[in-house]
């Protein structure tokens, strides 16, 4: 390790420290202070720790968006950090939620968001709200009845098996019903050789 690198560990330590604190006020819904340390730590000089800071100041303004305009800013944060990032898209890639981040920008277009109000996804859905209702009424139904299927699973299984000794007892039973109609066939016939001179 040189002497630079040496002088550099003490101050990465302190902005992943303070990443963790930034972090820590953003599970406890404290964003103005969270939002606060990322802000700082995106100009530090650590390129993976500012990566870090600024896609969670995007995030933490994206929750905090009272308006569009907000929003808007949020998005260009959000972006910002996306060019940031490395180019390889994984699995888990929050970059997968942009499109849906700008779609929003476009549909609370023009509507000032209360801290009551639902997000913008849920004002401008497809389907209005009493027949979402309706909706989210008949997939509790159809839950309390998959959950009651599963719960008589074992007794399912039992018939499943059950009816599967049943049918081949049943061929048993017809293949030994074939094997006497041929003994009896066999019979007949010896019976007209005899009869018959």
């Amino acid at each position: 390790m040189n002497q630079q690198q040496w002088l550099a560990t003490p101050h990465l330590s302190h902005a992943r420290q303070a990443l963790q604190k930034g972090l820590e006020a953003f599970q406890r819904a404290d964003y103005p202070h969270a939002l606060a340390i990322f802000e700082k730590l995106q100009r530090s000089g650590d390129p993976k720790t500012a990566r870090q800071a600024t896609y969670a100041a995007a995030c933490v303004r994206l929750l905090s968006a009272a308006n569009p305009r907000e929003y808007r800013d949020a998005l260009r944060q959000w972006q910002a950090w996306s060019r940031m990032a490395p180019l390889k898209f994984t699995g888990e890639d929050p970059r997968l939620l942009t499109p849906l981040l700008q779609r929003q920008l476009l549909t609370a277009a023009g509507k000032r968001a209360s801290k009551r109000e639902k997000p913008a996804l849920w004002q401008k859905r497809a389907v209005p709200p009493a027949k979402y209702r309706e909706q989210e009424k008949e997939i509790r139904k159809l839950k309390a009845r998959i959950k009651a299927m599963q719960e008589q699973k074992p007794l399912w299984e039992y018939y499943v098996k059950h009816t599967a000794e049943l049918e081949n007892e049943i061929w048993n039973l017809k293949h030994k019903i074939n094997r006497l109609e041929a003994i009896d066939q066999k019979i007949q016939q010896k019976k007209k050789e005899i009869s018959s001179p």
